[in-house]
C-alpha cells in the first residue's frame, strides 16, 4: 500500500497536479518543527504534535495561511471537531 501511495504521488508530481513541497508536507507535517521555536500553542486541549502540524500547514500552503487565526477565532467549534470520534 505504501508503494502504491509513493508511485501515485510521483505520477501526480510529474503531471504537475501536486508539488514536491505538498508531498513533503504530507509526509513530514510539523515533525521538523520545535515546539519552543514556533508560535505559542493557544489551546491546552490540543496536543503539541498536532499544533506543530497546524503551524507547518499554515506556513507551507497559502490556502491555509489563516488557519491559526481561524482556529483562535472559532476555538469552540475546532475543539468539538478535534474531540469528536468522527470529525
Amino acid at each position: 500500500l505504501t508503494f502504491i501511495l509513493v508511485v501515485t504521488m510521483k505520477i501526480l508530481v510529474a503531471a504537475q497536479f501536486l508539488k514536491n513541497s505538498d508531498v513533503t508536507l504530507f509526509l513530514r507535517g510539523g515533525a521538523a518543527l520545535d515546539i519552543n521555536s514556533v508560535r505559542r500553542k493557544p489551546f491546552q486541549w490540543m496536543a503539541n504534535d498536532v499544533w506543530l502540524n497546524v503551524v507547518q500547514l499554515s506556513q507551507s500552503n497559502k490556502f491555509y495561511s489563516n488557519l491559526v487565526g481561524d482556529m483562535i477565532a472559532n476555538e469552540g467549534t475546532w475543539k468539538r471537531w478535534y474531540e469528536d470520534n468522527e470529525p
